[in-house]
């Protein structure tokens, strides 16, 4: 997941990202890194594996990365423009670790990005259990991103 999330960045913002921390857990989600998460961008996976991918950030770290990538003034990005933003960076990074899996392991198929503007852990279901979740947080030009593998 490491090179696919630094990879995203680099060609999509030309910015550097930092992993920062991997926090495995097993048998319940994680308390989001982020203690006000913003944006949260979802993309399900199905087939060999199944589960999901989330990019959560702050409204900060979603304009400034919205503002790389349109070249606009982060003050004047609209906030569904920072949605638009963090569902294709979920995408990316979904699709970017799906083709570094083994083809066997590679053989499901990705959904179209799902995004909430929320202030909370959002997509948490309580009657979905995941069986592992893995939550990575990066550092992309000093904001923090964090991203969520949950495994069903």
């Amino acid at each position: 997941m490491d090179e696919a999330a630094v990879e995203v960045f680099a060609v999509m913002l030309n910015l550097s990202c930092t992993p920062s921390q991997t926090i495995p857990t097993r048998f319940s989600p994680p308390e989001s890194i982020i203690t006000r998460p913003y944006l949260t961008a979802r993309v399900n996976f199905q087939g060999t594996l199944d589960g999901a991918c989330t990019v959560q950030c702050s409204k900060e770290t979603a304009a400034e990365l919205t503002a790389t990538l349109t070249g606009r003034n982060p003050g004047d990005i609209p906030d569904t423009l920072c949605a638009d933003t963090a569902g294709e960076l979920c995408n990316m990074i979904a699709g970017s670790w799906k083709i570094r899996q083994h083809p066997e392991q590679a053989a499901y198929t990705l959904s179209c990005p799902t995004v909430k503007t929320i202030v909370s852990d959002a997509f948490h279901h309580p009657a979905r259990r995941f069986r592992e979740t893995v939550t990575l947080l990066y550092r992309v030009a000093d904001h923090p991103i964090t991203v969520n593998l949950a495994f069903i």
